[in-house]
């Protein structure tokens, strides 16, 4: 089973590995980027509340997830290519940490101990959302089928 890691502070880690990261406030409300947006820095929630949604082409919403703070989000940027496959909005007043793709790769190849975060934290975040959709699969009212080509 996955555990989380005892926190560190984030910055602390940031400053000692040289990395100028930004610091963002956003109101209830305020978007942090949209799905389809270029994505150039993972972000981490120092405080307040993010929803991570998804919006199918016929506009339908599908919220993925609700996050707090120590919580890392826009992990797709270190992805090739780098772009949001959803959308981030803050849910109550945040304040939320921009770490560059760059600095976020420095990071990750220096301090091991935040390496090991990261993935603890993107491995946890795949196991929720799988276990959602299995969820849904299996639970939804609705009958599906199953095509094969």
């Amino acid at each position: 089973m996955i555990t989380r890691k005892p926190k560190r502070n984030v910055r602390a880690a940031l400053a000692a590995a040289g990395i100028v990261t930004t610091t963002e406030d956003h109101q209830p409300g305020d978007a942090i980027y949209a799905q389809g947006d270029p994505a150039d820095c993972v972000l981490y929630i120092l405080d307040g509340g993010i929803k991570l949604s998804v919006v199918s082409p016929e506009g339908r919403e599908a919220v993925v997830a609700v996050l707090g703070p120590d919580e890392f989000f826009g992990e797709g940027a270190m992805a090739e290519p780098p772009a949001r496959t959803g959308s981030a909005t803050a849910i109550s007043l945040s304040r939320v940490l921009a770490i560059p793709r760059a600095g976020m790769l420095a990071l990750l190849h220096q301090q091991r101990d935040m390496s090991d975060r990261f993935i603890a934290h993107m491995l946890l975040r795949n196991v929720s959302l799988e276990t959602g959709l299995i969820d849904q699969l299996f639970n939804s009212n609705q009958t599906r089928s199953v095509r094969t080509h």
